[in-house]
């Protein structure tokens, strides 16, 4: 979906603990998203996957608040999805990603 996606002019599946890894840091170390997306507006859109068993537990929750605060003090540049197999809405995670991107191109 990503790599299909019109609105995505490049992207990179963000290799843990390599050289030129981004990382968002959290209280005991650092958290590495799973996608990095440039959009074709010049945004950028950090999209982290979870499982259903996974989505809830204490990392997870911590992650997605520190995600939260980086897009919310980015000034519109920067938006961060964590994204999991069905959200609250019965969205799988191809929707859940397009939902946001629409959000971002403003649409």
């Amino acid at each position: 979906m990503i790599d299909t996606n019109p609105d995505v002019k490049r992207w990179i599946r963000n290799i843990e603990r390599s050289d030129d890894t981004f990382w968002l840091p959290l209280a005991d170390g650092r958290f590495y998203p799973d996608f990095l997306l440039e959009l074709t507006n010049g945004k950028i859109f950090i999209v982290e996957y979870k499982g259903v068993n996974l989505y809830t537990n204490e990392d997870s929750q911590q992650k997605r608040r520190v995600g939260q605060v980086w897009e919310k003090t980015s000034k519109g540049q920067y938006f961060f999805l964590m994204a999991r197999d069905k959200d609250e809405q019965d969205r799988n995670v191809a929707t859940q990603i397009q939902a946001k991107i629409d959000l971002i191109m403003e649409r």
